[in-house]
């Protein structure tokens, strides 16, 4: 048996953004001792949960708080942009 985790993040409109598989898991069914998931492969999905999450609070915190480098008022913008140094 194949199980598939799935991340689904909507905006705050209720409109989905995005879809990702996270990890796909085979597992057997032989014994009682392979039902569920085994530690390794749970710390495996949290893992990977918790960087697809993170990367994607990042992206919309960094859309939401771009600001003029001159005035520092925030700025409308769907991409992020970063100031240049130099």
């Amino acid at each position: 048996m194949k199980v598939k985790v799935q991340l689904v993040v909507w905006d705050d409109n209720g409109q989905e953004e995005t879809l990702t598989d996270v990890v796909v898991l085979e597992k057997g069914r032989q014994r009682i001792e392979q039902v569920g998931l085994t530690l390794g492969e749970a710390k495996a999905v949290l893992q990977a949960l918790q960087q697809r999450i993170v990367a994607q609070q990042a992206t919309t915190f960094v859309q939401r708080h771009v600001c003029c480098q001159t005035c520092c008022d925030r700025l409308p913008t769907l991409v992020p942009r970063f100031p240049r140094r130099g």
